[in-house]
């Protein structure tokens, strides 16, 4: 059996991957975490998670929903980390001669794969990561009510600190940011989690 899904990768600062995938089995015991041909370095260095967003009958179904994902945030958004638009093309169903599969069987010899000699991360900043997720439930868990007071409190715009003030990775703190930084352990979500509720990138049907 095949399973054709989408799926999001978020990073904790923020940064985002829209993706889709080919599996043959459950999505959920699914182990990979996309394949990005730029940007690579992000998977190794920042902590992110992996959510199933959803399950098809075929591979069109999927590639139109990840061309709907997608859409121009690989332009507009500074924090979409995709570089272009599948614009629905697939290779799902091509059919290979045994010449072309032989040279492609010849290509992958002495392959290495780019992570390859890369420093895992220590059990320290495991450590870390872990205690700063727990006690976190997924946004998907919340219910409308609690999105919608999330919003609202959004909306009165409660006085925060250094808003517009330039941060140690050189980015000016935005007004979002700082509301995702104060107020995601009051509902018990993560900074992107939050963050994304307040703009619009999830929950929005809501």
């Amino acid at each position: 059996m095949k399973y054709f899904y989408t799926y999001k990768i978020q990073f904790v600062d923020g940064y985002y991957y829209y993706g889709s995938r080919q599996s043959k089995v459950d999505p959920k015991s699914d182990v990979y975490w996309g394949s990005p041909k730029t940007h690579k370095e992000k998977w190794n260095t920042t902590h992110y998670e992996k959510t199933i967003l959803n399950v098809f009958e075929c591979g069109e179904e999927m590639l139109r929903e990840e061309t709907e994902l997608i859409g121009d945030k690989y332009k507009t958004d500074e924090f979409c980390l995709n570089q272009h638009n599948n614009d629905n093309f697939s290779t799902l169903g091509m059919v290979y001669s045994e010449e072309s599969r032989e040279k492609m069987r010849r290509a992958k010899d002495g392959f290495v794969p780019w992570n390859k000699g890369k420093k895992c991360h220590t059990l320290e900043q495991k450590q870390k990561w872990s205690d700063a997720r727990r006690g976190k439930i997924h946004s998907s868990k919340l219910s409308a009510d609690d999105v919608g007071e999330i919003r609202r409190m959004f909306s009165e715009k409660p006085p925060l600190p250094n808003v517009g003030q330039v941060q140690g990775n050189g980015r000016v703190l935005t007004y979002e940011r700082a509301f995702s930084n104060t107020f995601h352990t009051l509902f018990q979500i993560t900074q992107p989690n939050l963050y994304n509720i307040i703009t619009g990138r999830s929950w929005t049907n809501v």
